[in-house]
């Protein structure tokens, strides 16, 4: 979870009490356990932790925050979802648009006044219909620019970790068509 608006849609939708929200913690009561959930200074992913011993304790928060996770990466899938619906729609306006003015070109006749109506109106739905689509685009773009942060600045992190522990990378591979990263290191030795 990287995205701030879709995670405070999910907490809205899940079983929880949002106490207070600032650009880096959310202090929430869910699971019968009160929790700060933090933003990751180093990937900008959202996490929460408790202290060594209290896992029993806290079995019913980490359910509760599976169940977050869910929601979350169903909103994120829904934003997709109404794009692609509101991108048909569009082809159908244009399409009927269309039909009518080939229609009046055909009969090379002005359009009367219904055709007209009828034109106007799915002129203005169109424009409606691409100011919907540009908002849920920027929506998807702020969610896949966030998990592209968290994506990279993970890997550098993994970097610095290895190289400090004495690792090298011996191959380093990304495939963007199936948005997959891999890595793998070699111990050096003295």
């Amino acid at each position: 979870m990287t995205d701030i608006a879709c995670l405070n849609e999910a907490l809205e939708s899940s079983d929880c009490t949002v106490h207070n929200t600032s650009s880096n913690l959310i202090n929430v009561t869910a699971g019968g356990r009160q929790v700060t959930i933090n933003k990751s200074r180093t990937n900008g992913h959202w996490y929460y932790s408790f202290e060594q011993g209290q896992e029993y304790r806290m079995r019913d928060f980490e359910i509760w925050f599976r169940e977050l996770e869910g929601i979350y990466a169903n909103i994120v899938q829904e934003k997709k979802r109404r794009i692609e619906e509101e991108k048909q729609r569009q082809k159908k306006l244009a399409k009927e648009a269309e039909e009518l003015r080939h229609q009046a070109a055909r009969t090379q006749q002005k359009l009367d006044s219904k055709s007209q109506q009828k034109l106007s109106q799915l002129e203005t739905e169109m424009s409606q219909s691409m100011k919907v689509l540009a908002e849920s685009q920027r929506q998807l773009d702020s969610v896949e620019k966030s998990r592209m942060k968290y994506v990279k600045s993970t890997e550098v992190e993994i970097k610095e970790r290895a190289d400090e522990g004495g690792w090298k990378i011996a191959r380093d591979n990304h495939d963007s068509t199936r948005r997959v990263s891999r890595m793998q290191f070699r111990r050096v030795s003295n």
